[in-house]
């Protein structure tokens, strides 16, 4: 029986990524700034709103807890901007780390959706989640793979307009976990689909909508996710017919085999 040194699998896993990876970094470009600082200014509006209209809410519980529930969901979606950004650089440098330990892929999925359900509400939309009853063992980062599952839920909810209806579901094929997630929102132009996850793709207007994001969610997705040996795809037949992504993420058996056969 081989014995696995799990911190040193994640080591390798990294090292390997790190020598495969472009060298030359993707250039920071006016557009993008521009973009970074529109998805910062919105959150930055809603609280300044807020924080003005405090001292009106003295003596009103209703007014001073829905300010409340605004400034909480804007520091939230700040948070998670900056966390994405910092781990983002992590990954391009290499150096984005992953502790493994044996989770289930139903749990993850359960905590990103709760995580999002604010935002999806606050949208005006409609989640179905749909999940087994059979737990499916992974050998991974619960935060990590928690973090991917919500920015892509969040990335569904932003783009797509309001009562709209997203689906989640998880379920095993073979032996492998496979996450998908389906909205009925504003699609994706072919040009942008073929090029979705590369540096610097997410700050490029689809003219057709009128959609913009930094892309760092599905950038940050794809490294986590091929970390944990998975594969991350998006799918549309155009804007106006919905977006689909479907992330594949290895079983604990199937990791296990794998690692055995790179230490034996």
């Amino acid at each position: 029986m081989t014995v696995i040194n799990r911190p040193r699998i994640s080591e390798i896993r990294l090292g390997n990524d790190a020598q495969h990876s472009p060298s030359k970094k993707a250039p920071i470009t006016a557009e993008s700034l521009a973009v970074l600082g529109h998805e910062i200014r919105n959150p930055l509006s809603a609280l300044s709103y807020a924080l003005e209209a405090w001292p009106a809410s003295k003596g009103d519980p209703q007014l001073e807890d829905q300010l409340m529930q605004i400034m909480r969901r804007q520091v939230l979606q700040l948070t998670r901007l900056c966390n994405d950004l910092l781990d983002v650089g992590k990954s391009a440098r290499g150096s984005l780390s992953i502790r493994r330990a044996s989770v289930d892929a139903r749990r993850i999925i359960q905590s990103a959706c709760q995580q999002i359900q604010p935002f999806v509400e606050q949208c005006g939309h409609k989640m179905t989640v749909t999940i087994g009853e059979l737990p499916l063992s992974l050998l991974g980062d619960e935060s990590r793979l928690t973090q991917v599952f919500a920015n892509l839920i969040h990335n569904s909810a932003k783009f797509t307009d309001r009562n709209g209806h997203l689906r989640v579901s998880i379920e095993r094929e073979n032996n492998m976990a496979v996450v998908r997630l389906s909205d009925n929102g504003r699609g994706i132009c072919e040009d942008r689909l073929r090029n979705l996850f590369m540096p610097d793709n997410g700050s490029k207007r689809c003219t057709e909508t009128g959609g913009e994001g930094l892309g760092i969610g599905l950038r940050l997705a794809k490294s986590i996710v091929e970390l944990h040996g998975g594969t991350i795809e998006a799918f549309s037949e155009g804007i106006g017919h919905g977006s689909v992504f479907v992330v594949t993420l290895p079983l604990q058996g199937c990791w296990l085999s794998a690692a055995s056969a790179v230490f034996d």
